[in-house]
């Protein structure tokens, strides 16, 4: 993408003390996109995370903490299909794929707010692609066993408000 505009939520689980907490944390962004299917993508990662230090709980004495998690990543194929991609008949699709995600918060000066640097990761393997070299569906350069994934990684600059 070009670029992405996502909101942060994080929904308190567990509270341990001050400065640990178990959340639900969804982070729904609009990707600005264009490829051959078309333009304008959407995805919305839902993680269960341990956070520990800064931004933990509303009484987190800390400067600094951390995020871990791990949860659903729903991705969409591009919602506005181009006139291509309309002419075959395509329509928008969502799927899912597993993540994880890991972020490091702490007090900027600057902007006198927590703030994050959050990377998230994703992966999704199909069922393998059995192609036999005899096939008459199509030219394959050789047989065998192809495997069909889909991996999606994010980096983020979080600033938070409201806290």
């Amino acid at each position: 993408s070009y670029g992405t505009i996502s909101l942060q939520a994080n929904l308190i689980l567990k509270e341990f003390n001050k400065n640990n907490s178990i959340s639900l944390n969804a982070a729904p962004a609009l990707r600005f996109t264009n490829d051959v299917y078309g333009f304008l993508s959407a995805d919305i990662p839902v993680t269960i995370n341990y956070n520990g230090g800064l931004f933990s709980t509303f009484n987190s004495d800390a400067n600094r903490g951390l995020t871990v998690g791990l949860g659903v990543l729903v991705l969409s194929s591009p919602l506005i299909a181009n006139s291509v991609s309309r002419s075959y008949g395509y329509s928008p699709f969502a799927y899912g794929q597993g993540c994880v995600v890991a972020g490091y918060r702490y007090w900027s000066r600057r902007s006198q707010r927590p703030s994050e640097v959050n990377l998230q990761l994703g992966y999704l393997q199909y069922n393998p692609i059995i192609v036999n070299q005899n096939s008459t569906n199509g030219n394959y350069p050789s047989a065998g066993e192809y495997v069909n994934s889909s991996v999606s990684f994010r980096l983020s600059f979080i600033g938070y408000i409201n806290y």
